[in-house]
């Protein structure tokens, strides 16, 4: 987006002069409108597309992995350009945003988010198979940092150190599983907490690019004219014209 900005007034010898200082703060106003709009867009158009996407069970982690690279204000009046994105928390920002504030431990590579984005396969690591929990029958955090996560107990190395908890082979799908004797009179009542498979297909189709363009068709043009009508009233409180 260009800004051409054009001055009409009955006093002519103050009006380049007066053109040229609102043209001064233009670079700062696009920075921050292109923050606020970021921000904006984020919290609407983008939550509403994750959530119909996934089931959102921690509410800090979207905006994770959704995070906002502000605009820095000095690279714009430096460039006349106002930079920002919307990212991963973890991924190198681009020259022309603010560097975000480390509080506490760095979060957890969000580098998966990928897949469900362009699709991919999902391989397990450290092991041989990854565990596909049954969510009906197990247990999750529902809150703090770590909600969502499957509780300890839960956990499929705890299950099976677990009496009556152990591993079978379906014979409809051949698929391994970890499962519970339900009861003791008939073994063949089993309660299945995971599936084990060699790796996982991730269809992708997650297209967080498409919501951010129409959010930022919404929300750009007004937040600019926010900050540039604030910027000329800085102006006009500085009573540059005596």
């Amino acid at each position: 987006m260009s800004v051409k900005i054009t001055i009409k007034t009955d006093m002519p010898e103050y009006a380049k002069k007066l053109q040229s200082m609102i043209e001064s703060r233009v670079p700062a106003a696009m920075a921050l409108a292109l923050t606020d709009s970021l921000v904006d867009v984020r919290d609407h158009e983008l939550m509403a597309a994750y959530k119909q996407f996934f089931t959102s069970r921690n509410q800090a982690f979207p905006k994770i992995v959704h995070s906002v690279a502000a605009s820095s204000i000095e690279h714009a009046k430096r460039s006349k350009i106002a930079i920002g994105s919307i990212q991963r928390y973890e991924a190198t920002r681009p020259v022309g945003t603010l560097q975000p504030r480390q509080v506490g431990r760095r979060p957890a590579s969000t580098e998966f988010m990928e897949r469900h984005v362009r699709g991919g396969m999902k391989s397990p690591k450290g092991g041989r198979s990854i565990a596909v929990p049954q969510e009906a029958n197990i247990s999750r955090r529902k809150g703090g940092a770590k909600a969502g996560a499957v509780n300890k107990s839960y956990d499929p190395r705890n299950l099976l150190n677990k009496k009556d908890h152990f591993i079978i082979t379906s014979k409809k799908t051949g698929r391994r599983l970890i499962v519970k004797r339900r009861s003791k009179r008939d073994r063949s009542k089993l309660k299945v907490f995971y599936s084990l498979r060699p790796f996982v297909n991730i269809k992708g189709g997650y297209d967080p690019e498409r919501a951010v363009m129409v959010g930022m068709a919404r929300a750009f043009e007004p937040a600019f004219g926010r900050r540039l009508r604030s910027a000329i009233q800085w102006l006009a409180d500085k009573k540059p014209f005596g």
